[in-house]
């Protein structure tokens, strides 16, 4: 069971947020629809359309450019998601990431209020500066089509929470048949510290620890 907690803030207009990420953010996720419920000026935009159940069973119209499976690399190379039949995401320009090809052939012109950026769970690594090099690419070039807020959700713990970086046999563990906690547990952590190492100065970027509040 997972519980979503929306603060209750008041809008002028409505607040438009392009969701770029994995299965984590795709459309059979209850996070969208919940928040949408809570906040009806929150807007969710992207290219990938859709009618998601909150807790409520109410029905929310919600919209994400997540793709699952996909990972920052393929981002960066303009790869399509086979899962909804593309040929290139729709971030890409025909040679590089670029964000305005989105606002300008995908969300009629328009800038999103924000950006929420979900990657990592699919290329973790001990040493994550792959994954760092990429989102990076991506910010700067978000911020350069003038886009001033960037979230940045840094991606779950894939095991108990309350035993991060511990492992009392060698079983292995249970998200990723062959690999070990206590690996994947680093490779999150590392990702982790070296994503606030990068953006701390950064007052466009804001972090989202959802790994240290997920469990």
């Amino acid at each position: 069971k997972c519980s979503v907690k929306v603060v209750e803030k008041s809008f002028d207009s409505d607040y438009t947020i392009c969701t770029i990420g994995d299965s984590l953010s795709y459309s059979d996720k209850h996070w969208q629809p919940e928040i949408t419920k809570k906040q009806s000026h929150i807007k969710f935009v992207g290219t990938k359309s859709y009618t998601g159940s909150a807790s409520d069973s109410s029905q929310q119209q919600c919209a994400t450019d997540g793709r699952p499976g996909f990972t920052t690399s393929d981002y960066i190379a303009g790869n399509g998601s086979s899962y909804y039949n593309e040929e290139h995401h729709s971030f890409w320009n025909g040679s590089r990431f670029e964000f305005a090809n989105w606002v300008t052939n995908f969300n009629g012109g328009r800038l999103p209020s924000a950006v929420m950026i979900w990657l990592g769970a699919n290329e973790l690594s001990l040493t994550p500066d792959t994954t760092i090099a990429n989102i990076k690419t991506m910010v700067n070039n978000i911020i350069g089509c003038g886009v001033n807020k960037i979230y940045i959700v840094q991606t779950i713990y894939m095991a108990d929470q309350s035993a991060i970086g511990n492992q009392s046999n060698n079983e292995g563990f249970v998200s990723t048949p062959g690999r070990y906690k206590f690996g994947v547990d680093k490779m999150v952590y590392n990702l982790v510290t070296a994503s606030y190492d990068e953006y701390k100065d950064n007052n466009k970027v804001v972090l989202i620890p959802l790994c240290t509040c997920h469990d």
